[in-house]
């Protein structure tokens, strides 16, 4: 430290030294010729040493005033401008703060080596840099507000709120952010806005509308943002479309209404098809002028309808009656419309008839999928109602071209595609009466009640008409177990038999075949007592005979299973004969016999199933093979009804 101390005393002794030196070289040679001056004009005064040394004291003294005081003149200058020089260093200090904190820039502490006019001009540099930048950010910052009031008006919005410093980053980037978004508002709004001023000058223009209020001049007008795009213009731009539109709607749909009447007038009326398509053309489209003449010519018309009422009305009832067809109203449902059996003709009755047809129609449209559902269900059942009737025709046993393959195919794919149309017409249904909130009717029943109540008529159809057969051929077969069997004497042809007996074939085994054989057996062995009957015959053929004779004498068969019995005990009898229908044919009698140890009914008809499948003479000449379990469908072709 003293080392420094004494460098620094050096320094300043040169200094004065220097400052001396230069009073010598500069000062003395000035003051010098003065000085000499003074001496001679002393000497020439006769001034004495003493009077010139203390001019020399009192010289030298001014003369050091005078330094002294220049030199503290100096001094106090050099003192005032370091504190001027310190008060603008902090002056540009504290700016420098100020700045750093309004824009979030880190002050840097200046170097501790910096002398006060140093630290001041580096002060000073930092504080124009930061002002540079807050002035470029306040430009920016004011440019996005500017742009940011612009949009905010014109789409009705609140600008950003400057709380705080306002020259951030963050606060700028923010107000940058919301000028971006509005942006796109705007942007987005206008294009929503230009397809609806497009739309709404359409509509005005067919409506023949023109602007009233200056909102609707406003939205129609040319100029650029002459229309604020706020949230309330725009709903009261949407408003006023929405207007239009429901206008127009009502417009195009009274006009579609108006053209439709006409149409039917006009046929009421017989007006000429020209005529009509003349006045359509040139009133073409909904405008208001053009609703206006449809309603005159409408009203024209209605007034020819009434001179012409009686002839109108009758129509009006046929397409009423058309309609609940296609409806399938039932009979309480017409008769609901009491106004239909009127004869009272009015214009109100007309009217009501009028009405009651639009009604009519909005029902078939509500409803028209439904319906064409409904229709196609209602062919496919028919088409099964008629396959089941020819199911029951015996002539169609004699086609040869395949028909009953092609019938059974039909109706298998109708029993698999009516359940299943069945199934999507419910689902259909179902929905429709969810969206309408009301029962969907067919002949006055919900459409799946009718469903189901058809499906049990229809198996309660099927279940008498079996019923039926059964109870006949009880009957018949209990007729001829009491009464006896009665000989065919009628000459006409049998329906499908041939009227000349082809070689090696045997005839179709019937009820009638074998009782008229028997019959015709029974009487010739009578007849012809000169003729043995064949070996177990006789015997057999005549207590048989004679024991059914006894008990029809004395019991009437109460039960199917008497029946059946008895009808065994002939068919054992006609079992006895070695030569069956007369047709010359001799057959071994193992062939054509029930076996002794047949004892009841169903073992009998399983035995002649097993016959029938192994011998040709009880097959027809036009049946093929039939497999040992023969359905009850191929003994009836058998002849055999009898044994169901």
């Amino acid at each position: 430290m003293d080392e420094l101390s004494c460098l620094s005393m050096g320094a300043e002794k040169e200094d004065h030294i220097s400052f001396i030196k230069w009073l010598s070289r500069e000062i003395y040679p000035k003051i010098a010729p003065k000085l000499d001056q003074l001496k001679e004009l002393g000497q020439d005064l006769g001034e004495s040493s003493e009077d010139r040394e203390a001019e020399d004291v009192q010289m030298k003294e001014g003369v050091e005033h005078i330094l002294l005081c220049v030199l503290d003149r100096r001094l106090r200058q050099k003192v005032h401008q370091r504190k001027e020089i310190l008060a603008e260093a902090e002056s540009f200090g504290l700016r420098l703060i100020e700045l750093g904190r309004a824009l979030e820039i880190p002050n840097i502490e200046p170097d501790e080596s910096f002398k006060v006019i140093q630290l001041r001009d580096h002060l000073k540099s930092r504080v124009a840099d930061l002002e540079a930048i807050r002035n470029e950010r306040t430009a920016k910052l004011d440019e996005f507000r500017r742009r940011e009031k612009r949009l905010a008006e014109f789409l009705g919005e609140t600008p950003t709120e400057m709380a705080g410093n306002a020259l951030t980053h963050e606060t700028i980037g923010a107000v940058e952010k919301n000028v971006e978004r509005l942006r796109i508002e705007k942007m987005k709004r206008s294009e929503a806005f230009a397809a609806m001023r497009e739309k709404i000058l359409v509509l005005m223009n067919r409506l023949e509308h023109s602007a009233e209020s200056r909102l609707e001049r406003d939205i129609v007008s040319e100029e650029e943002d002459a229309f604020f795009l706020t949230e309330v213009n725009m709903k009261a731009a949407e408003a006023f479309l929405d207007k239009l539109e429901r206008e127009d709607g009502r417009n195009e749909s009274e006009a579609r209404k108006l053209r439709d009447g006409l149409r039917f007038l006009w046929d009421v009326l017989h007006v000429e098809s020209g005529e009509q398509e003349s006045f359509l053309q040139a009133h073409g489209g909904h405008r208001p002028s053009t609703v206006r003449s449809l309603r005159d010519e409408l009203k024209r018309c209605k007034d020819l309808k009434m001179k012409n009422a009686r002839e109108y009305l009758e129509k009006v009832r046929h397409e009423i009656e058309r309609l609940w067809d296609r409806c399938y109203y039932s009979s309480s449902q017409r008769k609901a419309f009491r106004a239909f059996s009127s004869d009272d003709i009015t214009e109100d009755l007309v009217d009501i008839h009028d009405a009651e047809l639009q009604r009519l129609k909005n029902v078939l449209d509500e409803g028209e999928e439904l319906f064409a559902k409904f229709e196609k269900r209602a062919e496919l059942w028919t088409k099964m109602q008629q396959l089941e009737v020819k199911s029951g025709d015996p002539k169609r046993l004699m086609n040869r071209g395949g028909q009953l393959l092609r019938e059974e195919r039909e109706r298998k794919r109708l029993q698999a595609l009516i359940p299943k149309l069945e199934t999507d017409l419910e689902a259909n249904v179902l929905k429709w009466e969810k969206e309408k909130g009301r029962h969907f009717l067919v002949y006055g029943k919900q459409i799946m009640e009718f469903i189901k109540d058809q499906w049990e008529v229809y198996q309660q159809e099927k279940e008498n008409q079996k019923m039926a057969r059964h109870v006949a051929k009880a009957k018949l077969l209990e007729d001829e177990m009491v009464n006896g069997s009665r000989v065919n004497t009628s000459k006409r042809r049998i329906v499908g038999t041939p009227t000349r007996e082809p070689k090696n074939k045997v005839a179709k085994l019937t009820p009638l075949t074998c009782n008229s054989v028997l019959s015709r057996q029974a009487s010739s062995a009578a007849k012809t007592s000169n003729k043995k009957p064949p070996i177990g015959a006789s015997k057999t053929t005549g207590r048989r005979l004679r024991a059914v004779s006894r008990r029809s004498q004395h019991q009437v068969p109460r039960k199917l299973e008497s029946t059946q019995a008895a009808g065994t005990s002939i068919l054992h009898s006609v079992a006895g004969n070695s030569t069956l229908l007369g047709t010359g044919l001799n057959r071994p009698t193992s062939q054509l016999l029930v076996t002794s140890n047949v004892s009841t009914y169903s073992q009998f008809t399983k035995h002649i199933d097993r016959r029938c499948q192994t011998d040709s003479c009880s097959r027809s000449s036009v049946l093929p093979p039939q497999s040992p379990g023969t359905p009850r469908r191929y003994r009836d072709r058998l002849g055999l009804p009898f044994l169901i």
